[in-house]
């Protein structure tokens, strides 16, 4: 079963270093519906979080979505990083094959995807 990370680089945490972004329309729009305030065409605002294509934006989601699913006792596989395993004691072993945002998990029941999707939302 597949399952997607939503937003995966702007949940990845902050930046080490200090990033503007130019304000075009469709930002100044976006951020006039949130925060009730027009900002002048070409003015820079600072960037909290990661977005796609961001230099860091990679490593910072690998290394968040990393710890998340070692909290979940999701092991990754020494020589192919991308395969983790999750041991379940005397039951099958959980697989999983992550490709950035998306997962596709081998588990035995539809109730162990949904647990899955309901911790791991809480997280990310």
């Amino acid at each position: 079963m597949a399952t997607d990370a939503v937003n995966a680089y702007a949940q990845s945490g902050p930046l080490e270093r200090t990033t503007y972004l130019v304000v075009d329309d469709a930002i100044r729009e976006w951020y006039y519906e949130r925060y009730k305030v027009l900002l002048p065409p070409g003015s820079l605002i600072e960037l909290k979080s990661s977005i796609q294509g961001h230099p860091d934006a990679g490593g910072n989601w690998q290394e968040k979505v990393n710890l998340v699913l070692l909290s979940m006792n999701w092991l990754s596989m020494k020589h192919e990083p991308c395969l983790y395993r999750r041991d379940m004691g005397d039951a099958p072993d959980q697989l999983m094959c992550r490709q950035v945002d998306d997962m596709l998990l081998a588990v035995k029941t539809e109730d162990e995807y949904h647990d899955f999707n309901k911790t791991i939302s809480k997280e990310i």
